[in-house]
């Protein structure tokens, strides 16, 4: 899926979170998010939407090149599907204690809140900025 309204495409998927790689992502964790209605800086200013400075959304590149979630990837904003399995990390990762002969199955064994035993993520589990490895 590909567009050029910032407000769907890869919006709309970390809202929704369809692939279930993550939980659906809060407004506040990209957002200032007002206290009420007319709170300074929600009615009072013209869109878009302020964006948490921490992220270093660029607009006009329509990537966050500071976001803990992405790592160094910097898929665009309008599409999604441009971060799969491997963007962030190795499958298996090439750090200890991983080796290559490692498949999907091994990883519950170590990070029991991202993976089931047969290979699948958890919902709510991954991504969420916390390694949940002993």
């Amino acid at each position: 899926m590909f567009t050029t309204a910032i407000g769907v495409g890869a919006h709309q998927a970390h809202l929704r979170a369809p692939s279930q790689l993550s939980a659906p992502v809060a407004c506040a964790a990209c957002h200032v998010v007002p206290t009420d209605v007319l709170s300074p800086g929600h009615l009072d200013s013209a869109g878009p939407a302020e964006v948490v400075g921490a992220l270093g959304w660029d607009r006009d590149a329509g990537t966050c090149a500071t976001a803990w979630c992405h790592g160094q990837a910097r898929p665009r904003w309008t599409a999604t599907g441009e971060a799969a399995c491997g963007t962030c990390h190795d499958v298996p990762p090439a750090s200890a204690p991983h080796t290559p002969a490692m498949t999907l199955t091994a990883c519950a064994s170590c990070h029991p809140q991202t993976m089931d035993p047969v290979g699948r993520l958890l919902v709510g589990g991954h991504l969420d900025g916390v390694v949940d490895a002993p």
